[in-house]
């Protein structure tokens, strides 16, 4: 039954800390029974909002803690929740199970799996593992690497997964022409691989955590029992296997409570199914809708801004963000002259914040759509010793030496995982090469040996050289030494021993060069970060592995309170800043030409220019260049149809060819290049198929007047002038 909301009880026994709470987020924490979404708008206050929720069913409602499940997308965001609980309610707050969908899954499975037939001390792999099984699968199958590359392949499968639909289903669907074909056959053949590493991907954890709902009612009975209370964050970001988890889990209490925002849905081209929020209302008749528009972040005219830009979408719950601040500064779009240009007005502007407001460089980021958009900022930044810092540059955990030193780990928690027993066999160099590690792959292959069996028998009985099988007998050794440490040593000190035996920090030692410096000190961090992990947790070498597998890029990133950050519009979800810098506004960029077609597409790039505008605090700069080199020669670029949605008394123009003009039209119109024909480039134009565009190019004379005009809708179309009835906007 739901919480009488009217009632006044419910507002007179609160805690003092429901103080701290708008009557919308009231309405949100004392929604206890039933299903509720929370249509949270950015800088709303919906992490306040989750986490008093957990308190008050414990504090009020007499839930108990450990009935109650909280999801999210990052450790980071678990982090928070969980910390922010245990502050409200003390230490009862931690038998509250907070974390992301991977780790919640992961945590079922470690204790159920073996219901399905399978060890439950299987290891998690990340993309580089995954490319180096599907590259292994696609030898087995000569497949041609290069038609069908293993990334494209993953993705396709991780689409699959995503969409709740295993290697047996995608295999038996109809329609399949030659390619979909072979990566059905990938499918299989890849999962069949992990299985024989006693291993998963990430897909996995959800995928077969629904298995093993589906076909063990019991297991999915005692979940049910155990978890009453489901709250799930960023409800706006999940596919349609994790909406199929949550129905499983909750059938039965109907205790669902979602908080997300449809405007931040930005992650459609790694699964996020939009639907399940939009459709939440039809999905559980009788739903409390509750939204929460109080933003506590942004001024006001960076929020009308960001609604006008998001309010022309065509599939979002209708709501507006307002606040209590100031207007504030008006929006700067500045019109470089390339990207040149654009990189030195951001340093400029910086500095002479600075210089004026005392802002630090940690204050602001620079946003851009994709990452090689990066490169003209790197190189302006680092002439200018501008401090700064790349988020999603190779992550600590990405790196070379630390993948080595993963991997070694990984054997000494599973020596079934092949795919760490190739990266490790030979690192450091110890004269085990590819043909030997190819006959012991035979081995394994004819005998339905696991890879390090394979080694031990192809050395004992003789199948190899007496040389090779001596190194390979040392390798096992090594191995076999460092299994009887696990359990007696601590991890750090697990760790030490495997650099030091291995000979893989004395390899470093003696190349003695800055490189190896620098790898040395990762490698030190890493023992360090193994050290906190168990004097935090008190976890053993699994739980240490399960923990690094599962980090994002998001958990990984750290205020920087001394450099500018840089970093893509999908990396900046989450964040915010005094001052926001969102470069590229042109299109092709923002839009992204690839999404400009698609109208579903093109809804997702506005809601990411919304993101990126949403993030700033005080101040927000919009530039574009208007021409860039694009893989090759440089082009004019036309702006970015976002532009045209902000209105025009919430931005001021700067342009770099005419200092001080304000005019946003004129800024639009402005002809900066002609050829030999009477039509600028840059030219705003209408036509009646395809919409509004831009003159990028033009050739000809008089009748035979060619243009090639980029429209928002139609792309680039060249058309004949006489014929096109093209209507001029400038």
């Amino acid at each position: 039954m739901r919480a009488d909301l009217s009632h006044p009880v419910h507002i007179s026994q609160k805690r003092d800390w429901l103080d701290d709470l708008n009557p919308e987020q009231i309405r949100a924490v004392c929604a206890t029974d039933g299903p509720s979404l929370v249509l949270a708008g950015a800088g709303s206050g919906k992490t306040r909002a989750l986490t008093y929720r957990i308190a008050y069913l414990i504090d009020q409602k007499g839930v108990a803690p450990w009935n109650i499940l909280a999801v999210t997308f990052t450790n980071k965001a678990a982090g928070e929740i969980a910390e922010r609980v245990i502050r409200v309610v003390g230490e009862r707050g931690r038998d509250v199970t907070v974390g992301t969908f991977h780790s919640v899954c992961l945590r079922i499975l470690r204790r159920e799996l073996s219901r399905l037939g399978r060890r439950s001390d299987f290891v998690v792999y990340d993309v580089p593992d995954q490319i180096s099984l599907m590259n292994a699968c696609l030898k087995k199958l000569n497949i041609n690497s290069r038609q069908l590359t293993p990334k494209a392949v993953l993705w396709r499968i991780d689409q699959a997964k995503n969409a709740g639909i295993d290697a047996e289903k995608f295999a038996h669907r109809e329609g399949y022409d030659l390619q979909e074909r072979k990566i059905a056959d990938l499918y299989v053949l890849y999962q069949q691989d992990l299985a024989v590493n006693n291993a998963m991907d990430f897909g996995d954890l959800i995928l077969e955590t629904i298995r093993l709902f589906e076909r063990e009612p019991d297991v999915l009975a005692r979940c049910r029992r155990r978890y009453r209370y489901v709250l799930v964050d960023e409800y706006q970001d999940t596919n349609r296997a994790q909406y199929i988890f949550f129905q499983l889990l909750t059938g039965q209490h109907g205790n669902i409570f979602v908080v997300g925002d449809d405007d931040q849905s930005i992650y459609r081209w790694r699964g996020a199914d939009l639907r399940n929020i939009l459709d939440f209302e039809s999905d559980h008749p009788g739903a409390l809708v509750i939204r929460l528009e109080h933003n506590y972040r942004s001024s006001g005219n960076i929020l009308a801004s960001a609604h006008a830009v998001v309010s022309q979408n065509i599939d979002r719950k209708e709501k507006k963000l307002w606040t209590h601040r100031e207007p504030g500064e008006l929006l700067v779009h500045y019109v470089a002259a390339d990207e040149q240009d654009e990189a030195r007005y951001v340093v400029k502007e910086i500095e002479r914040l600075r210089a004026e407001n005392g802002l630090k460089y940690g204050d602001v980021a620079v946003f851009y759509r994709t990452n090689a958009q990066s490169r003209a900022f790197e190189e302006v930044f680092s002439e200018m010793r501008i401090p700064h810092v790349v988020v999603g540059a190779i992550r600590f955990y990405q790196r070379k030496e630390i993948k080595d030193l993963i991997a070694y780990l990984r054997v000494l928690a599973n020596p079934e995982d092949g795919v760490s027993l190739r990266r490790i066999i030979n690192e450091p160099p110890r004269g085990i090469g590819r043909i030997t590690l190819q006959r012991a792959e035979e081995v394994a292959a004819a005998r339905g040996l696991t890879l390090m069996e394979a080694l031990r028998e192809s050395a004992q009985e003789g199948l190899l050289g007496a040389g090779t099988a001596r190194k390979i007998r040392d390798f096992i050794d090594l191995v076999d030494s460092l299994q009887g440490m696990v359990r007696t040593l601590g991890l750090a000190q697990l760790i030490r021993e495997t650099l030091g035996r291995s000979g893989y920090a004395a390899r470093l030692q003696e190349e003695d060069g800055p490189e190896a410096k620098v790898r040395l000190d990762n490698l030190n961090e890493f023992c360090a970060a193994a050290e906190e992990f168990q004097e935090r947790q008190g976890g053993d070498l699994r739980q240490f592995l399960d923990r690094i597998a599962l980090l994002s890029s998001v958990d990984e990133y750290q205020e920087e309170k001394g450099r500018v950050s840089l970093m893509t519009l999908h990396n900046a979800k989450g964040l915010e800043f005094a001052v926001v810098i969102i470069t590229g506004m042109e299109q092709g960029f923002l839009p992204h030409y690839q999404s400009i077609e698609n109208e579903d597409e093109l809804e997702e790039e506005r809601r990411l220019c919304y993101v990126g505008m949403t993030r700033a605090r005080d101040r927000l700069y919009l530039t574009r260049a208007r021409y860039r080199r694009v893989m090759g020669p440089t082009r004019y670029r036309p702006p970015s149809q976002f532009l045209d949605d902000i209105p025009s008394n919430l931005m001021r123009i700067m342009d770099s060819e005419q200092a001080g003009e304000s005019d946003y039209t004129a800024s639009h119109s402005r002809a900066t290049k002609t050829h030999d024909s009477s039509v600028p480039l840059g030219k705003r134009v209408f036509h009646a198929t395809f919409g509004v565009g831009w003159v990028i190019g033009s050739e000809g004379h008089g009748a035979d007047l060619k243009l090639t005009v980029f429209f928002a809708r139609g792309g680039k179309r060249k058309l004949m002038a006489r014929y096109a009835s093209l209507q001029s906007l400038d």
